[in-house]
């Protein structure tokens, strides 16, 4: 499979050159798309390397496709796919190493770090891709990496067919439309994800963290409830709080045609940053 997907999609097949590094043999990380290890290039370059499942040999050209365009992607707030290799038995894609690991976690443990300003960045490299007709189809706050230049990094392209769905399923993070049989990801879904992803970033907490059922947050989700925002609103409510909070519900409209666009959404959080 990996010389297949490195042929089709124009991706570097890092299999061999991988004996080389230095790679332990306990894991760095495991998350709910599988282990991830750290490796050490010759030259002292850190690298991710993330074990995923195969994707069955009939999803193999559109597999080949979506990584071709993550390959292809030129913006410093996403993510660089170095390759794919063959490790320890296991498809795995090899990124750069993100020493800081997740902005959900530099957040919690750097309270003086600005959430609203890694909201912007988010919906910044979100315009860049639909601007482009990119679906990224799996936004929530574990794919955003921080790069040790402060930049969030955005990881994980459309690759949710590659993934056990139930592993990768992320209900709080889902628009309505996608409960329903049949149902694909657009720019649409993707922007009710970054409205979730927005107040986890602000608060540290997961959206509908009351629920403790996926099914009953599909229940709840279905019948157009939107998460508590109540901790942001606050008396006395800041401006950019109040701004957040607006900007969050246009993200969240039940109708997929209602939902604010990217492009609208950088514009009315440059204001905020302004405030």
């Amino acid at each position: 499979m990996v010389a297949y997907l490195t042929n089709h999609a124009g991706i570097t097949d890092l299999t061999g050159e991988m004996e080389k590094w230095n790679i332990p043999e306990l894991r760095a990380a495991f998350g709910g798309q599988g282990e991830v290890f750290r490796g050490t290039r010759q030259d002292g370059a850190v690298f991710a390397i993330k074990c995923i499942n195969q994707p069955e040999e009939k999803q193999g050209k559109y597999t080949a496709q979506e990584l071709s365009t993550w390959a292809k992607l030129s913006h410093p707030k996403i993510l660089q796919l170095s390759g794919l290799a063959m490790f320890r038995g296991h498809l795995a894609m090899v990124s750069p190493w993100m020493e800081w690991g997740s902005v959900k976690r530099v957040l919690k443990d750097n309270p003086h770090m600005d959430p609203y300003a890694m909201c912007e960045q988010l919906v910044e490299v979100i315009q860049y891709l639909h601007d482009l007709n990119v679906v990224h189809g799996d936004i929530k706050g574990d794919n955003l990496l921080m790069g040790a230049d402060g930049n969030l990094k955005l990881t994980d392209f459309g690759l949710t067919i590659m993934h056990d769905k139930t592993l990768q399923f992320s209900a709080t993070d889902s628009a309505p439309e996608l409960f329903l049989e049949g149902a694909g990801h657009t720019k649409e879904t993707d922007m009710y994800a970054v409205g979730m992803t927005m107040l986890e970033m602000i608060t540290g907490e997961i959206p509908f963290r009351e629920i403790r059922n996926d099914l009953h947050v599909m229940s709840v989700t279905l019948k157009g409830q939107t998460p508590n925002v109540s901790e942001l609103a606050k008396e006395p409510i800041s401006p950019r709080a109040y701004t957040m909070i607006a900007a969050m519900h246009r993200c969240w409209r039940h109708d997929p045609k209602e939902r604010i666009e990217a492009k609208e959404l950088a514009k009315l959080l440059a204001v905020m940053g302004r405030i």
